[in-house]
């Protein structure tokens, strides 16, 4: 049952002055912005920068000072920030009839 559970699983590893987006979504914090209905949240916040690694599953981050929030976060709750120099394929291939 382990191996079946470890095959959809990766290792997130983050180093210290990487930026991550944080999932806040599930939290709903009211000190981030007030939306009317909850489920037009944005799934991500930030980039925010990592100040240091707590063990292997949890990063402190450097957040806005009014942000309610705490600044340790599982790294389920993270997502890798790729930066200017990655972009995405924007030309579609040309449809044909054949």
């Amino acid at each position: 049952m382990k191996a079946q559970a470890d095959k959809h699983r990766r290792e997130k590893v983050f180093e210290v002055g990487d930026l991550v987006y944080l999932k806040l979504v599930p939290y709903q914090l009211q000190s981030l912005a007030a939306y009317a209905y909850h489920k037009l949240h944005p799934w991500f916040y930030g980039p925010c920068e990592v100040l240091e690694g707590i063990r292997s599953v949890a990063y402190k981050h450097k957040l806005l000072t009014y942000s309610k929030i705490h600044h340790v976060f599982h790294v389920s709750c993270l997502k890798k920030h790729l930066g200017p120099g990655v972009s995405p394929v924007s030309v579609l291939p040309v449809v044909t009839k054949d």
